[in-house]
């Protein structure tokens, strides 16, 4: 299916592919996105740096991953010669290759870098970042960025090119904006139009009078004197469009897309793809070669082990040390990251004995495992798990930790919120008298493991819902919370996320969501709250003296777990400049005092998922689950919405101390190969320890509600002693 669009006076057809792109373009020769050598020839990079040379493009070397570069590569650019090309990380690194020589950057990068444009003699370059800005370095200019004019994007910046003469440059949005600095003219875009994908790639003509930009589903766009000579617009794709170059004299262009392969159209010659290969890691960024360029083999800056980088106001020399242990899938790399001391290798008082699968066999007698009250709370679809609304339930607990005298607490109980409002994370009170629940408002949908993916997504993220508590026969309800959707936000744009009780049974915490998702913030707008729970002399329960922990400039939290002394909280929360898909695991000092609210950023991990962190009996240790050891999906996938990343993100258990140090990796699920292979993806890993802090259990998918492909599983992990 096509659709017709009038843009600038030019009508495309620009199909309606279902492949979602990558918020990372290709970048050509000067930053134009433009080849001019009669003989073609091009790098491709990858997301974990390795280069791909294709016709008459020489391999001059390839970017390092160390402890102070974890990796992430997201663009390239060659030198007007061809002899050489700069590689840039989402984190800031550029390093440089064959004759491409080393500038310091002028400023630090506040968001994520996404786009290099060289300058037209290759005496500098610009530095593009997601959030607008524009970092200079040697005689590159800065002609102006949205971040400096204080501008609010309608979606992310993916690329940056320069005009023919330097004298300028275009910025292109996510949403199809092209920005426009120094000489750069502005010859229309899409920003007012709704694209079926995201824009990823732009290129501009010879004479710098048009420009073309291309979507991640390879629907191409032109303006100005660009002419269209086809696109792969409703082409049903194995991987999204992320790239283009077009030829020097502007007849032909060539697209390429994250599995590597390559699209030719107009006079582009074919010189050679990754198509139906195996690539270690998406391909990111696209270059070719220079006018009369005559490329050797035998000219390079790199040497094994280290390659120059380019860092703010230095130029520094970056060792990547291999990881050790199991051999880790395609594409994987370990990576330090302060204040990591990042180990494969188990060792001293956490010491894994083994890692076994468990799955139905798992016994967990209330005399090893935590059951507030000897009862175990949780929420399930109802009659039926696998298609009615999620209702609250209660099980007496076995001596070997079955669940017994299973019951309903609200279905059919005329002392319940009716039964079409779901019933969402559920946990009981340690004194074992209470039961919190998070419990939806009556204007919400009622929804289903039957209902789509998004509405499912909203429920177990929280929205349309308040606090309640139930007494453990289910005979008294009291809604806590009376919270509503702000002025201007739609109806579901409020509700709770993992409430948890302290230890000591005084307090909640929880997030609490004020606005709906957005292109700027994925995961939507919350505050960090934590309030006092009381009974009053009649039995009524309430909350009192609720205070919000939230870090500036932060928009997400989700509640993880309480220390064993109710001091502190475990936070998983977005820090200010991070992709909302890279969210890090912080320790919340919640004692009366001056350091109340203070925040420590336990992973530090700008470009991997963390989440589900729980600390050890004795507060020594925190485990959770962590992208960290696995390629980045940010470059290619981080612009959308969470109901579609999630098919992408992998993750694995780790340990640290509670400071977070000494992280220590637990399995391996995602390495073929592996004792524990049992390929996991999202956020679905839940380890939980036993009461001695020499076991973890590890839950791989989560019952009937979310569903691991392959089937849910459990593993256990037996240390040789307590490791917390």
């Amino acid at each position: 299916m096509h659709t017709r669009l009038l843009i600038a006076g030019t009508i495309l057809v620009v199909g309606l592919g279902s492949i979602v792109g990558s918020a990372f373009a290709a970048n050509g020769w000067q930053g134009t996105g433009r080849h001019t050598m009669s003989t073609p020839g091009y790098w491709m990079l990858g997301a974990d740096g390795t280069i791909y040379p294709f016709g008459s493009a020489v391999n001059y070397g390839e970017p390092s991953q160390s402890s102070t570069n974890p990796g992430n590569w997201v663009a390239m650019v060659a030198t007007p010669d061809g002899g050489g090309y700069w590689a840039a990380s989402a984190n800031g690194i550029v390093q440089s290759f064959g004759d491409a020589p080393s500038f310091p950057l002028n400023e630090s990068a506040s968001g994520l870098v996404v786009s290099i444009a060289a300058t037209h003699d290759g005496g500098g370059f610009w530095l593009a970042t997601s959030n607008g800005q524009v970092i200079t370095a040697g005689n590159a200019s800065d002609y102006g960025s949205p971040l400096e004019a204080g501008l609010s994007l309608a979606g992310s910046i993916v690329n940056m090119v320069a005009t023919p003469d330097g004298g300028g440059y275009w910025m292109l949005g996510s949403d199809g904006g092209v920005f426009t600095y120094g000489d750069a003219k502005f010859y229309g875009s899409t920003g007012a139009i709704h694209l079926n994908k995201p824009a990823v790639a732009m290129a501009p003509t010879a004479d710098g009078a048009g420009y073309w930009f291309v979507a991640a589903d390879g629907g191409v766009f032109t303006f100005g004197d660009a002419a269209f000579f086809g696109s792969m617009g409703g082409t049903s794709l194995a991987k999204p469009v992320n790239g283009m170059v077009v030829t020097g004299d502007g007849k032909g262009y060539w697209l390429v897309a994250a599995d590597g392969g390559v699209f030719t159209f107009g006079d582009a010659g074919f010189v050679g793809s990754l198509g139906g290969k195996s690539v270690l890691a998406p391909i990111v960024s696209f270059a070719s070669l220079s006018p009369g360029a005559s490329p050797t083999s035998t000219t390079t800056t790199s040497t094994p082990g280290s390659t120059t980088s380019t860092t703010l106001s230095t130029s520094t020399t970056t060792t990547s040390t291999p990881g050790t242990g199991p051999p880790l899938c395609a594409g994987c790399t370990v990576w330090s990251n302060p204040p990591y001391t990042f180990s494969n290798q188990t060792a001293g008082t956490c010491g894994v004995a083994s890692n076994t699968n468990v799955t139905g066999s798992l016994a967990k007698p209330p005399s090893q495992w935590s059951y507030p009250g000897a009862e175990k709370v949780y929420t399930e679809g109802y009659p039926d798990p696998s298609t009615d609304v999620s209702q609250l339930m209660i099980a007496d607990i076995g001596s070997q930790g079955q669940s017994e005298n299973i019951r309903t607490l609200s279905y059919n109980n005329p002392a319940a919120p009716p039964a079409n409002d779901f019933k969402w994370n559920a946990s009981m009170r340690p004194q074992g008298d209470w039961i919190l629940v998070e419990v939806e408002s009556s204007i919400g949908p009622t929804i289903t493991q039957q209902s789509s993916q998004q509405l499912q997504v909203e429920r177990n993220n929280g929205y349309w819902t308040n606090l309640w508590v139930t007494n453990i026969t289910g005979t008294q309800w009291y809604q806590l919370t009376n919270y509503s959707a702000p002025p201007g936000q739609p109806p579901g744009a409020f509700g709770f996320l993992d409430p948890s009780w302290s230890p000591d049974g005084t307090k909640i915490a929880f997030a609490e969501t004020y606005g709906a998702p957005d292109a700027q913030n994925l995961q939507g707008y919350w505050n960090m709250d934590v309030a006092d729970f009381s009974v009053n002399s009649g039995g009524v329960p309430s909350l009192t003296n609720a205070q919000q922990v939230d870090y500036p400039g932060d928009v997400f939290y989700e509640m993880q777990d309480w220390s064993p002394d109710s001091t502190h909280i475990l936070v998983q929360t977005v820090f200010p400049g991070f992709n909302a898909y890279a969210p890090s695991i912080a320790s919340v000092d919640v004692q009366p005092g001056a350091d109340f609210g203070t925040y420590t950023d336990l992973t530090d991990s700008p470009l991997s998922w963390n989440e589900h962190a729980k600390y050890s009996p004795n507060g020594k240790k925190v485990a959770w689950a962590s992208s960290i050891s696995l390629p980045s999906s940010i470059a290619q996938y981080g612009t959308l919405n969470w109901a579609n990343y999630r098919a992408y993100l992998h993750n694995e258990v780790f340990v640290m101390n509670s400071d977070g140090t000494d992280v220590q990796q637990l399995t391996w699920f995602n390495t073929p190969g592996s004792t524990d292979s049992a390929p996991q993806y999202a956020d679905w890993l839940w380890p939980e320890w036993n009461l001695a802090g020499n076991e973890i259990a590890i839950n791989n998918g989560l019952d009937s509600v979310l569903q691991v492909p392959g089937g849910n599983s459990t593993w256990l992990v037996t240390f040789n002693g307590a490791c917390g």
